[in-house]
């Protein structure tokens, strides 16, 4: 799909490899009660990820946890 793709480009253009790992729980992130955050948001804040490529909304919330590149 379009978000592997732009990963393959990104990883020749910059000279990067790369592993693409599913996220455990399926979710894109959301915060949790305790501050916590589920999905590629809290894997990429608990730096089990280095980067995440998906289609997901930039949010506020999100925004103020993790920094995004914008199209």
């Amino acid at each position: 799909g379009f978000c592997v793709d732009m990963l393959r480009e990104l990883a020749d253009v910059l000279r990067f490899a790369f592993k693409i790992k599913l996220v455990d729980d399926g979710l894109y992130g959301a915060p949790e009660p305790n501050g916590s955050w589920t999905g590629m948001v809290g894997e990429l804040i608990n730096r089990k990820a280095d980067l995440a490529v998906a289609g997901f909304t930039i949010t506020s919330e999100r925004e103020k946890v993790i920094d995004f590149s914008k199209p």
